[in-house]
């Protein structure tokens, strides 16, 4: 009698065992392919990050290109006729008058 007490425990303690076993091997494969996807999803958004980084890029430069266009740079605007120096050389701005008075 004692001996039939003694395997129906040891055989419930194994099937409490076997049980316990099969949840933690569930749970580690459940927390293995979150982790895989994971993984996966964060290369996916660095590869969209660097495709949209390129984008701007692309759409940097041809802001820039299209401004260039709407106002190209004229070399002799930014230079002032001898006439026009001549003027500015004789007639300072008003600060300036003022402080030679002073």
């Amino acid at each position: 009698m004692l001996e039939e007490t003694r395997q129906r425990e040891s055989k419930a303690f194994d099937q409490v065992t076997s049980q316990g076993q099969r949840t933690l091997d569930f749970m580690q494969d459940l927390i293995r392919k979150q982790n895989d996807l994971a993984l996966q999803r964060e290369k996916e958004i660095r590869e969209d990050m660097k495709q949209l980084a390129a984008s701007e890029a692309g759409v940097a430069a041809l802001e820039q290109k299209l401004q260039d266009q709407a106002h190209p740079v004229n070399a002799q605007a930014d230079i002032l006729s001898r006439r026009e120096q001549s003027y500015f050389l004789d007639h300072p701005p008003k600060s300036q008058s003022i402080n030679k008075l002073r």
